[in-house]
């Protein structure tokens, strides 16, 4: 089956399935190097220019949680939690020094007091994860992926958001549809939304999706908008997903678990999104969008 120009990709082969994760390793490895070359003095001058705007460190890492590799993690890591390996992600600083001392792990909002001037540039802007291009060459993350998010958090959504884990089955990422369709978490309900996106993604992924996400990931950053769902291409496609697999399947995504999962599989969708959907989500237009079943067959050439 051929698809639409973004998200109805053809199912990954055997053959494709084989290679794909060494595919991306390669990917990921050039393109970081590559970034790191180009955007060097670029990194410079954002650095000086914290500095300048916030006296402080440069540079700020955070223990964030990466794919359940079922094993030993690597001496030196930080070792495998429940749900995934911790490792030590890397962003330049965009808050106040020490912001956290007195909140402890919460989401940054919109207008948040502890983001500097500049920093609220970067966020924007997403240049403060330039640094994560180094946590790809280590191999603890990879350019497209859901995002890792922090032990304490990744604590609370398992337990309030059924499927929560399945994100920790993909190396995270950089980038990936839920930052190119949406924006920062702040609450539980974006987190929900998101994992949809995240799931959706885990699903299909492949060689094309991805680079297609990466294209989609700069003109994002292009537009300066922080997501938000400003790719149409991509907002149909995942909207129709999150309104269910299928025709049958949002039923089984309402209510959080697995009555529309046959129906899924029926309609030719290996896996079921078991997490509640927020369903209804609007498109650019505003309009409902059509099920993904009706959307993938006008697509196919």
């Amino acid at each position: 089956m051929t698809g639409s120009p973004v998200y109805a990709t053809p199912s990954t082969h055997a053959t494709e399935a084989r290679f794909y994760p060494i595919l991306k390793r390669l990917l990921d490895v050039v393109f970081a190097l590559t970034a790191l070359v180009v955007l060097l003095p670029v990194m410079i001058l954002i650095a000086i220019a914290i500095l300048l705007d916030n006296p402080g460190p440069v540079l700020y890492s955070q223990e964030r949680v990466g794919l359940n590799r079922r094993r030993r993690a690597r001496p030196g890591s930080g070792g495998q939690s429940r749900y995934g390996r911790r490792f030590m992600i890397f962003k330049f600083r965009s808050m106040v020094f020490d912001a956290e001392r007195g909140t402890g792990a919460v989401w940054a909002t919109h207008g948040d007091p502890r983001v500097t001037r500049l920093g609220s540039i970067l966020r924007r802007t997403h240049l403060d994860e330039l640094p994560q291009f180094f946590n790809v060459l280590r191999g603890d993350m990879s350019i497209v992926g859901p995002r890792p998010e922090r032990p304490e958090i990744v604590g609370r959504l398992v337990t309030m958001v059924p499927g929560y884990e399945q994100r920790f089955d993909v190396l995270p990422g950089i980038t990936g549809l839920a930052q190119v369709e949406y924006t920062y978490d702040h609450s539980l309900q974006t987190a929900m939304r998101k994992l949809e996106y995240d799931l959706f993604y885990i699903q299909r992924r492949n060689m094309l999706f991805d680079v297609k996400l990466m294209a989609a990931t700069l003109r994002v950053m292009a537009r300066a908008n922080g997501g938000g769902a400003r790719v149409p291409h991509f907002e149909g496609r995942a909207n129709g997903h999150m309104k269910g697999h299928a025709n049958g399947h949002a039923n089984g995504l309402t209510n959080g678990y697995a009555n529309g999962h046959a129906n899924g599989i029926a309609n030719g969708h290996a896996t079921g999104v078991l997490a509640p959907a927020p369903v209804g989500i609007p498109a650019n237009n505003g309009t409902e969008q059509r099920p993904m079943a009706e959307r993938m067959q006008r697509s196919q050439v």
